[in-house]
């Protein structure tokens, strides 16, 4: 009995080694079947996948003066070198070649290409392109894509599959499928669904601005997709309002002299503007505006505050603090449990983040506005040249429809919290200010920390 199991182990394993052999495994390569191109002189080329390539490195090169003459030189841009190999032999190789800052957004797209190149299969080799100088500075992640062309039939291991990751974007955790080399992906089932969102599609950078075609690519590398949405204007909008309107009070500042030890108003003029409540203290509230709004008019002995809320209840308001340096300042008022404390958020906005401003016209109520933000830029508030008016931080600009220049007006993020207080005065030789310059987060931040505690 012991001897016929031997027989049938060996009989068995006789058997798999056949099987192993017939079927290309055991990590022995698959022909693909693709037949190449034909070229003129009556050789086939086969294409490469992006799969059978390996980016090791990249290198930043600035190159140096090319002397064209005496006491003069040219600089040409800076150059970006991509190291990398492949383990297929190459004729021909192009690296394709994405720059994206630190918010993922498209900083620099660029193509590298050697031809009737004879690299050896797992041979390193060099591609470099001249990238912009603005580029360079903001760029902080580097994807590489490489397209090459062989002579040498091209053999394909069985079982290669990558992984394809869908980022909601919306707080759900990412979802992870793996795809064989060469397939299509299938878009998830589900629609992702984000508050104040409409989805609008998946796409391969976190920017969302190059969309993601499932119908015509296949998958010859890992891959993250991005799901991209949409402003919903009407919803957003009416958030926008509810906060507004319950958080952002009407600020009158009045300056005036006296006659007789204060026995008659001699003469007086006012001004005024908006505020938002940012926190409650012992039964009432504080009120974040601009200090330009709050300052006593020059020539006027006195000045007082008022509030109107959007209930159109009227309070007397006292000065807690103002700073000319932030163009900020803090007065309080009696509290009212129907009106809100906003929040300032969490983090500062970047550029292209969506905001929204809610303007209020006489008779019908607060109106929403959108737009993004576009930079930031250092500009002085108040009098043109006076240093003790000078900021220590940059402004922030937006594309925000407004109106004409108000003080203390409130920008919001699409999460409803603060970014950014408008600014009534501003002041730049040879800049348009017009209305779209507001006191940004960081400095809303730092006062708020130093004086609003």
């Amino acid at each position: 009995m012991i001897m016929k199991k031997r027989y049938l182990i060996v009989f068995a394993a006789l058997l798999l080694c056949m099987a192993f052999v017939l079927t290309g495994c055991g990590g022995d390569p698959v022909d693909t079947g693709d037949e190449g191109e034909l070229l003129e002189d009556g050789t086939r080329v086969y294409t490469v996948p992006n799969a059978y390539f390996t980016f090791e490195k990249y290198n930043i090169l600035s190159k140096g003066p090319t002397d064209i003459g005496d006491n003069f030189s040219v600089f040409s841009n800076n150059a970006i070198e991509i190291h990398a190999k492949c383990s297929s032999s190459l004729n021909n190789v192009t690296a394709i070649i994405k720059l994206y800052d630190a918010q993922g957004k498209l900083v620099g797209n660029y193509r590298a290409t050697m031809s009737d190149c004879e690299i050896a299969e797992n041979e390193g080799f060099v591609l470099n392109a001249d990238i912009s100088n603005e580029a360079k500075e903001k760029f902080s992640v580097v994807n590489v894509r490489f397209e090459g062309k062989t002579k040498n039939r091209i053999n394909r291991a069985d079982g290669i599959t990558y992984n394809v990751t869908f980022v909601y974007n919306n707080g759900t955790p990412s979802k992870m499928v793996h795809v064989g080399l060469g397939k299509a992906v299938s878009q998830p089932n589900e629609v992702p669904e984000k508050d104040g969102y409409i989805f609008e599609g998946w796409f391969v950078d976190p920017a969302c601005t190059e969309p993601y075609d499932f119908a015509s690519s296949d998958v010859d590398s890992h891959l993250t997709l991005y799901a991209g949405y949409m402003l919903n204007y009407i919803r957003m909008g009416q958030k926008v309002v509810d906060i507004a309107k319950l958080s952002t009070v009407k600020i009158t500042t009045k300056s005036y002299s006296e006659l007789l030890w204060g026995a008659f108003e001699m003469s007086s003029t006012q001004k005024s503007g908006e505020g938002i409540i940012i926190r409650d203290d012992m039964g009432y509230y504080y009120v974040l505006t601009t200090s330009d709004l709050l300052a006593k008019e020059e020539g006027y002995e006195k000045v007082e505050y008022s509030i109107v809320d959007y209930y159109g209840k009227t309070y007397t308001a006292k000065l807690v603090h103002s700073s000319d340096v932030y163009n900020l300042g803090i007065i309080s008022f009696e509290k009212n449990n129907a009106l809100l404390v906003n929040q300032l958020a969490s983090a500062s906005p970047v550029v292209g983040d969506e905001i929204a401003i809610a303007r209020y016209f006489e008779g019908s109520g607060y109106y929403p506005y959108f737009g993004k933000v576009l930079g930031f830029e250092k500009i002085a508030h108040g009098d043109s040249g006076s240093s003790a008016h000078d900021v220590n931080f940059n402004m922030m600009i937006h594309d925000v429809e407004t109106d004409v220049r108000i003080s203390g007006r409130p920008v919001f993020n699409m999460n409803m919290d603060l970014v950014g207080i408008q600014c009534g005065t501003l002041t730049k030789e040879d800049v348009d200010i017009e209305n779209n310059h507001v006191i940004p987060w960081d400095a809303i931040q730092k006062y708020m920390n130093t004086y609003g505690r």
